[in-house]
């Protein structure tokens, strides 16, 4: 790889040696690399506060030996100064760069139209979250997006089994039909396939599932409980299918005394 020139967002970092620092960066033309940063902790000329957490940085990066590339200079674009004062910001927007770094892959095509869209997803939910006084519903938001743009998805409206729309029209309502949602089988089970099995689901009501599925369309109003039970149940799925439990999901949880 050529020395390139790329906006980046910080995930992570960890010393190094007496005065570098290993960094985890999802950027908007090679994805999620890793990068060392050479005399990061002595030289603030060179990186000052770019290599910080919610950060968005223009950097110089150039190949280097193994997994890691060269961080060679760094500028800062937005430090998200609201997302950085707010420990409930801090705390959902912890879990947002967590998830981000489990669901990117690096890829070292720099036209990559999938690392642009992941990179703009990633950037424009850390804008909202660094403005919006609904923390929460920005992390539902991304959650769902990120799912969806990754292919992990879950069936909100189609039974896992059958195939069948859960819900049902009937002249001008709907009549919706009990349903469970199957963290293995990755989305809802309606009640004729799941027949008298309960053990194995979570039950959902219907108004966090519409409210879910609507998200991909931009038409989303979050009840209270629609965003707790919503927030529990893609949590578990997200867990599942990533196969841990993201360690932010722990600090959410003590924050909000659960």
């Amino acid at each position: 790889m050529q020395q390139i020139e790329t906006k980046a967002l910080i995930i992570k970092g960890t010393n190094y040696g007496e005065s570098d620092r290993i960094m985890v960066l999802i950027t908007e033309d090679l994805g999620n690399i890793k990068g060392i940063a050479k005399g990061a902790r002595k030289s603030l000329k060179r990186f000052g506060g770019a290599l910080e957490p919610f950060t968005l940085t223009k950097l110089l990066i150039k190949e280097g030996k193994g997994e890691l590339c060269y961080i060679n200079d760094a500028k800062v674009v937005n430090t998200f100064k609201s997302i950085k004062s707010d420990i409930e910001k801090i705390s959902y927007g912890s879990y947002i760069l967590e998830l981000a770094d489990a669901l990117s892959v690096e890829d070292n095509d720099p036209v990559s139209e999938t690392n642009k869209v992941f990179f703009a997803l990633l950037l424009s939910s850390l804008e909202k979250l660094d403005s919006s006084k609904e923390p929460q519903v920005v992390v539902r938001e991304f959650e769902i997006r990120v799912l969806s743009l990754t292919g992990y998805m879950p069936s909100l409206v189609e039974c896992t089994s059958c195939g069948n729309n859960i819900f049902h029209a009937k002249g001008k309502s709907e009549v919706f039909h009990e349903t469970a949602f199957s963290q293995s089988r990755g989305g809802v089970v309606c009640e004729g396939c799941r027949g008298h099995e309960k053990s194995a689901f979570d039950f959902v009501s219907p108004g966090t599932l519409k409210t879910l599925s609507n998200v991909l369309s931009g038409r989303v109003s979050f009840t209270k409980h629609a965003l707790d039970e919503s927030g529990v149940l893609l949590g578990r799925f997200i867990s599942q299918h990533i196969g841990k439990r993201l360690k932010s999901l722990d600090f959410i949880e003590h924050m909000k005394g659960i």
